[in-house]
């Protein structure tokens, strides 16, 4: 009986040991810093490994990609436009993109850029929709 005792409570240390493993990689990999641009401008590249900024598509600096899988764009601070992000993304860009729009940029800060702009390689974009969660545009029920 001792012998069986034993095998039971190995077995559980490895379950447990394996749970709180494959939590941790879930949790770690899946988490991301929410910064605004002015956040993002104030911190080294080093430190921006994987954050979100958040920030507003500037009218300004805006291209897309010839084979329209991706754009190149200026990501201004929601409170101060005069900060910005140029943001270079690769990938299907969402439908309600346009300027103005405002963004999550997802990926990394690279290395500067010419004209004093920092470079961020966003890996995803997720925009917002204001318009459903500003006052008085609720529908009616």
């Amino acid at each position: 009986m001792r012998k069986n005792t034993r095998i039971y409570l190995v077995a559980l240390v490895l379950f447990a040991s394996g749970m709180g493993f494959l939590i941790h990689t879930g949790l770690s990999e899946g988490s991301a810093y929410h910064l605004d641009v002015a956040e993002a401008l104030s911190m080294p590249d080093d430190q921006l490994q994987g954050v979100r900024i958040f920030g507003t598509v500037s009218p300004e600096g805006l291209s897309r990609a010839a084979d329209s899988l991706g754009v190149r764009f200026l990501l201004q601070d929601k409170h101060d436009p005069s900060r910005v992000f140029e943001v270079m993304y690769k990938g299907a860009v969402p439908d309600n993109f346009k300027p103005q729009t405002e963004l999550y940029a997802e990926g990394s800060s690279v290395s500067e850029q010419e004209m004093g702009k920092r470079l961020f390689r966003a890996s995803g974009l997720t925009t917002t929709c204001p318009s459903k969660y500003k006052k008085g545009n609720r529908p009616r029920t």
